[in-house]
C-alpha cells in the first residue's frame, strides 16, 4: 500500500485555495489542482 500523502484540491488556482495548497506541499503531500 502507497503511504504518499495526496490531496486533491478545486478552486485552487488563486486566493485561500492557493495558500492552502502550498501549506499541504510544504507539509509533504503530492497535490493535484483542479478549476
Amino acid at each position: 500500500m502507497n503511504k504518499d500523502k495526496v490531496a486533491i484540491l478545486t478552486a485552487a488556482g488563486t486566493g485561500m485555495g492557493a495558500d492552502a495548497a502550498k501549506k499541504l506541499v510544504s507539509d509533504g503531500f503530492k497535490i493535484s489542482i483542479l478549476s
